[in-house]
Order: structure tokens, then C-alpha cells, then sequence
């Protein structure tokens, strides 16, 4: 209530899919500084602070989101579920992911718990099969988490990702702020989006520098 106090705001993901502003409690931005920057402004990649990324698309043709209603600006989560958690679509998702990916440790963002339970299904058939064709196979196991997962078992699923323990961590409702891995060098949406500050979430979890560097 003190007409002369002062506020300052901190904030990763200042765009609201909401629509409403911050200016009501900050009405003066200080500064803004960016993941990455083209115009050549301070930025947290330039100057270390964050890892750039090389971003890549997989097209899906026979995907259609004309259809699938809004909820506060953005794709429903269960009509995107059932339009992407199909055989033929997952197969034309992870796919192309398994063979760019290497043996990279690798977080999955999916729109549901059923989707995400379906992800590292296929991930873990599709390394039986090619390994049954006698292909020599760079990726290993997956697994999936969600947030009905109790908080003990939620961690040490995160421990043995964090210790390569298995490559693929396939994920619905978690790790999109808050979590801290370095060693994640791959980062995989499979949650297609309006907002761009999910986008900036999803893909932050894959630019923390490593220790040391």
C-alpha cells in the first residue's frame, strides 16, 4: 500500500495465452533479455548462459488440426491426443526422430498420458525390431511419466534419466518449467501448439549449459 515502494518482476515466459498484460503490476520493462537473439542483442546463448539449438520439423500430411477446438488460445489437449495417438501417426513421429536422434538423451513432450505411455511403447518395440534385423542400433529404452505418477517414483524415474540410464523420457503435464537436467540433448515436441511460450519452455529444457563448461 506504500505509493513509493518499488517492485521488481523476474520472468522467463513474459507472453500470456491468456491475453492479460503484466503491465498492471510492472508497466516498465528494464530490460529484455532473450534465449537467442538474430539482431545481435544481448542474449543468454551469446553469453553463455544457454545452449543454441539446431530445430528441425517432421511434417505430418495426413495430420488435420482445422478441427480440434481451442481452450485459452491453444490446441485442446485431449482432441490433439486422439488425432495424434494413432499407430500410423506415431510411426511417422518417432521414426524420423529415431534416426536423427543418435544416442542422445532425449526428453518427448505429448498433449496426453495415454500418448505418452504409447510413445515409449513404440520406441521400445521399434528397438527390438530393427535389433532383430540384426541393424545396429544407437538409441535405447524408454520410458513414460506423468504426473499420476507419485512424486518418489517420479524422481527416481528423473535419477536414472539423468544417469543414461535409459535414453528416451516420454512425458505428459511435467518437466515444461522447473526442471533442471543439462545432459538433455535432444528435445522432441510432440505436442503441437499456438503458444509460443510453451514453445519456449519445451525447448529450454534442452539448453541448459553442462557443468563445468
Amino acid at each position: 500500500r506504500n505509493p513509493k515502494s518499488k517492485r521488481l518482476g523476474l520472468t522467463a515466459t513474459p507472453r500470456r495465452t491468456d491475453g492479460i498484460s503484466l503491465r498492471g503490476l510492472f508497466p516498465d520493462v528494464v530490460i529484455d533479455y532473450p534465449l537467442h537473439s538474430l539482431s545481435g542483442k544481448p542474449n543468454a546463448v551469446e553469453e553463455g548462459w544457454a545452449v543454441g539449438y539446431n530445430q528441425k520439423f517432421v511434417r505430418v500430411e495426413s495430420v488435420d488440426f482445422r478441427n480440434i477446438r481451442e481452450v485459452a488460445g491453444d490446441f485442446d489437449e485431449a482432441e490433439l491426443q486422439q488425432v495424434l495417438n494413432t499407430q500410423e501417426v506415431l510411426a511417422k513421429l518417432v521414426d524420423p526422430l529415431l534416426d536423427m536422434v543418435g544416442d542422445r538423451r532425449t526428453l518427448i513432450f505429448n498433449p496426453g498420458v495415454e500418448m505418452a505411455k504409447a510413445v515409449a511403447r513404440y520406441i521400445t518395440a521399434e528397438v527390438s525390431r530393427r535389433e532383430l534385423l540384426g541393424e545396429t542400433v544407437a538409441f535405447g529404452e524408454a520410458v513414460s511419466l506423468d504426473g499420476s505418477v507419485p512424486h518418489d517414483t517420479r524422481k527416481e524415474v528423473y535419477r536414472r534419466h539423468q544417469n543414461s540410464e535409459f535414453q528416451f523420457l516420454s512425458v505428459c503435464g511435467l518437466c515444461r518449467e522447473g526442471y533442471n537436467d543439462p545432459g538433455i540433448s535432444c528435445v522432441a515436441v510432440f505436442r503441437p501448439t499456438k503458444s509460443k511460450l510453451l514453445v519456449e519452455q519445451f525447448k529450454g529444457r534442452g539448453c541448459r549449459p553442462l557443468r563445468g563448461l
